[in-house]
């Protein structure tokens, strides 16, 4: 019993993650390492209509650019945790979604899409689907 609800819930969650034209952040820095092991996001069969976003270089140097005066700043991948630590001395990998969601805002991101057309390209897919 407790295994069918489980299945049923899982069924519930893939159908709303693939019916929902969901943004997906992937690190841009292991974009070739994953296509080259055979885990290409963008050719994983039933996610639907997902809409993977490369972040440059990955998540960390994006919560850098959130930050108010360093949209511009595109932190190498190796330094990019370093940075993020001196801003944010708190922040642990990974960090819950509801912490991220605390600390920045739709303001945050759209500041930093200014100066990343990935990302104000995915943003703008994402802002006409929630009209």
């Amino acid at each position: 019993m407790r295994r069918r609800r489980s299945v049923a819930r899982r069924r519930r969650n893939e159908s709303r993650i693939r019916d929902s034209g969901a943004l997906v952040f992937l690190d841009a820095d292991r974009r070739a390492a994953d296509r080259a092991a055979g885990r290409d996001p963008e050719t994983v069969p039933g996610l639907g209509d997902f809409r993977p976003v490369y972040l440059r270089p990955k998540l960390e140097g994006l919560l850098v650019r959130l930050r108010p005066g360093r949209e511009a700043h595109f932190p190498a991948a190796d330094d990019a945790d370093s940075r993020l630590r001196a801003l944010w001395p708190d922040y642990d990998k990974p960090m819950p979604a509801a912490a991220l969601r605390e600390r920045f805002g739709a303001d945050d991101l759209r500041r930093a899409a200014a100066h990343d057309s990935e990302l104000r390209d995915a943003m703008g897919c994402w802002a006409c689907r929630r009209r």
